[in-house]
């Protein structure tokens, strides 16, 4: 899979990557993002999309910060 556009603005950056099976789409947002059903808190929130699908909607963090604990 080839990335085929990467855009960015002070919070937002968008990732677009697509081949012969699909294209991908996957948005990454500053803001605080809590996890549903762990509970434990991250840095940014994200958005993905495959194939123009449903948006699935989570939370990332950057590979520099540890996986989260159990919640407190």
């Amino acid at each position: 899979m080839a990335i085929t556009s990467s855009n960015s603005n002070a919070n937002t950056r968008t990732i677009r990557a697509s081949d012969a099976a699909g294209v991908v789409e996957l948005q990454v947002s500053v803001g605080p993002c809590r996890d549903s059903m762990a509970g434990a808190e991250f840095p940014l929130g994200a958005v993905l999309a495959i194939d123009g699908g449903t948006p699935i909607h989570g939370c990332a963090r950057p590979a520099s910060m540890p996986p989260p604990g159990e919640p407190q």
